[in-house]
């Protein structure tokens, strides 16, 4: 090792790790950039690709949705559903908006972008349903009103998000895939249930649902274990361990958002079902908007931790952490 290197690693500074000092602990930009080319997210054309389908999916769907729905359940939202469909609307476009005046670096393109048609696909579908009558499906079991439009967002973003969360430090496609494909399959088919007539074919697709809904928590598990191996192998601060911690979180934000979701349609079910209970005010569907937002700020805030990894490897944890709190306070209107 040469005096310079000498000298600049005991001038290394003690406590707490820079968020970048992997490169310090044994790796190097160069390898970093090497681990980031082998991503098959790497390329700004990946992102253009999956944005185009998901846009054209949830279009396919919607179109879907107002083909099949007869027009006498084609209405508007009352007046709680719609201001709370307001509200969601209004904290997605102030998201949106600081994100296009945000300038971000190039290598975390595909990154924001895919964020940006998250957001964008959320925020048009909650306008949709504040502005024009939507298709809203009582389901023959529950008798629970659902909104079709939101089913096909969730149907869509479900894949999409899940996808990118398994993809983001992955360099093969197969496992995502799978990944986002299992949570996409699921929501669809708790988008088709309140179509479906027959009480038993009802019950089938339901467990269907279910058990393709946990395989998540699988793939959860096989990140922690493969993140418990990579503890044991690589340096504290190196940026390979530092970006499966960040892939690994972002995984288990997608395994909280989904199980409230689907918690919330359960014990809304059990209480229709069992307990005869049907409030005038839809509460199911506030709680979907109030969890659709809550969604996207949780996803948008460690993608965002996840670009600093990638594009300000030099910034201190101290300041990712103010940053982060910043970030979030512009959507929750506090300071956290």
């Amino acid at each position: 090792m040469t005096d310079a290197k000498l000298a600049a690693r005991s001038a290394t500074p003690a406590g707490p790790m820079p968020f970048g000092s992997w490169v310090a602990g044994g790796g190097s930009s160069q390898e970093a950039e090497e681990l980031d080319k082998a991503c098959i997210l790497f390329s700004p054309h990946v992102g253009v690709r999956l944005l185009t389908m998901a846009y054209a999916s949830v279009l396919a769907l919607n179109l879907l949705v107002l083909a099949i729905t007869p027009a006498s359940k084609v209405v508007w939202l009352g007046p709680t559903e719609r201001m709370a469909v307001l509200l969601t609307f209004s904290v997605q476009f102030v998201s949106l908006v600081q994100d296009v005046t945000k300038q971000q670096l190039s290598s975390s393109q595909t990154t924001w972008q895919c964020l940006r048609g998250v957001k964008t696909i959320a925020a048009i579908t909650n306008l949709w349903l504040y502005m024009a009558p939507t298709p809203f499906v009582t389901d023959h079991v529950t008798g629970r009103p659902n909104s079709m439009l939101r089913w096909a967002e969730w149907t869509v973003l479900s894949v999409f998000m899940t996808f990118l969360v398994d993809a983001a430090d992955s360099t093969e496609w197969r496992q995502p895939v799978i990944t986002g494909l299992s949570q996409g399959l699921s929501t669809l088919c708790g988008m088709a249930l309140p179509y479906i007539e027959n009480v038993v074919l009802w019950y089938f697709v339901m467990i269907i649902s279910f058990v393709l809904f946990f395989y998540i928590f699988v793939r959860l598990y096989m990140r922690e274990i493969q993140l418990v191996k990579l503890q044991r192998t690589l340096a504290a601060g190196s940026y390979e361990l530092l970006r499966a911690r960040t892939t690994t979180r972002l995984l288990r934000n997608c395994c909280v958002s989904w199980t409230i979701l689907v918690l919330a349609w359960t014990v809304d079910a059990i209480m229709r079902i069992y307990f005869r209970i049907t409030p005038k005010v839809n509460w199911g569907f506030i709680v979907d908007c109030v969890v659709d937002v809550a969604t996207k700020v949780v996803y948008a805030a460690v993608i965002n931790e996840y670009a600093q990894v990638k594009c300000h490897p030099h910034a201190a944890r101290g300041e990712r952490r103010r940053e982060q709190r910043a970030y979030l306070s512009i959507y929750i209107g506090v300071r956290v």
